[in-house]
C-alpha cells in the first residue's frame, strides 16, 4: 500500500471515528463545531459558554461530554484544547457540514 493510499486511509477512520464520538453526544455537537471555529490554543469555561450564550453549569456538561469522548483534553482547570485534526474537522462541520474533509 503507498502512503499516499495509507494517509488518506488513515483520514477517513479519523473522520469516521471523531463521527461516531460525536453521535454518542449529540447535545455537544453545536459546541464542538463553535470550538472547531476558534483559533486559539486554548479555550475556557466561558469561552464555550459565550459561544453557546449559555450558563457556564450548563456549557460545562458538553465540555465534560467532549473530554469523555477524547474531542478535548483537558490542559489546566478550567482550560482545554482541542488537537489540530479534530479542529480541522469541528471546523469544517461548521462551514460545510455535508461535505467530507481530511
Amino acid at each position: 500500500m503507498g502512503r499516499a493510499s495509507r494517509t488518506s486511509k488513515n483520514r477517513t477512520l479519523t473522520q469516521s471515528q471523531i463521527a461516531c464520538q460525536l453521535s454518542h453526544i449529540p447535545a455537544a455537537g453545536e459546541l464542538f463545531k463553535l470550538l472547531g471555529l476558534l483559533d486559539l490554543p486554548e479555550m475556557t469555561t466561558p469561552d464555550a459558554a459565550a459561544l453557546l450564550d449559555d450558563d457556564t453549569d450548563d456549557v460545562q456538561t458538553f465540555l465534560d461530554a467532549l473530554v469523555q469522548a477524547q474531542l478535548l483534553e483537558v490542559r489546566a482547570p478550567d482550560h482545554y484544547r482541542m488537537r489540530t485534526l479534530i479542529r480541522l474537522y469541528a471546523r469544517a462541520q461548521a462551514t460545510h457540514p455535508t461535505a467530507a474533509y481530511f
